[in-house]
């Protein structure tokens, strides 16, 4: 018997409604998944668990998808500051700006990338 606990972040206004702790549903590599078909293909929760049914034969609901989303965000979110900090030092420093449109609405998109840091910003300048 153990009276260790597992770690739970304190309570973050920014983050009220996403938990964040070590125990987790998803691990940390099918966590990685989800948020690249999230972010990167921009599949919908309801997709990705389309694809996880008929790729792996894995049955999660979109609520656990969408918490697992949420909670890689909240694991990153210290990792700002840093990055921010390696693109105002970098030496080199490609920049990119790009207008697009979205549902009628002109945005921007700005890429900044360094050596080790690549960020990315959209803007709505309306």
């Amino acid at each position: 018997m153990t009276r260790a606990a597992h770690y739970v972040a304190p309570d973050d206004p920014f983050w009220d409604k996403v938990d964040w702790a070590q125990w987790r549903l998803v691990g940390p590599r099918l966590a990685g998944v989800i948020v690249f078909l999230a972010l990167r293909v921009r599949l919908s929760r309801a997709r990705i668990r389309e694809f996880l049914l008929e790729l792996f034969d894995l049955r999660l609901s979109t609520g656990v998808i969408d918490e697992t989303v949420r909670d890689a965000g909240r694991a990153v979110a210290p990792l700002k500051e840093e990055m921010v900090r390696d693109i105002e030092a970098a030496v080199l420093l490609n920049v990119d700006e790009s207008p697009w449109k979205e549902r009628k609405v002109l945005l921007w998109l700005w890429i900044y990338v360094a050596m080790y840091t690549t960020l990315v910003g959209a803007v709505n300048l309306d």
